[in-house]
């Protein structure tokens, strides 16, 4: 569910007051229109230990939550909070945020 890229607990306390007892985040919209790339980013983003919360084949934006270490794939197109209200790309993303020399370019 796509709340658990906001609140770190969202999942353990979702029909309490998960609000005021779980640290808020602001996770990064990253858009990739094309699929498989974007199934690529998020093979990538399993094999570096991030949990997926949600993904539906659909929509391209993507939010990645880098403290969390969660990432999902919004369902509709609507205004999500993200960092810096910025869409990145795949690229920016990767060069920006991400930042491991290692890290492979993804295609």
């Amino acid at each position: 569910m796509l709340m658990e890229l906001y609140y770190e607990h969202y999942a353990d306390n979702c029909h309490g007051i998960y609000w005021d007892m779980s640290s808020k985040s602001l996770p990064y919209m990253v858009l990739i229109h094309d699929f498989e790339k974007r199934q690529k980013f998020h093979d990538f983003l399993k094999s570096e230990g991030f949990q997926c919360v949600t993904w539906n084949y659909e929509y391209p934006g993507v939010l990645v939550n880098m403290n969390f270490r969660r990432f999902g794939l919004i369902c509709r197109a609507c205004r999500y909070g993200c960092v810096n209200n910025r869409n990145y790309s795949l690229e920016e993303f990767m060069s920006e945020v991400y930042r491991k020399p290692d890290s492979p370019v993804i295609k």
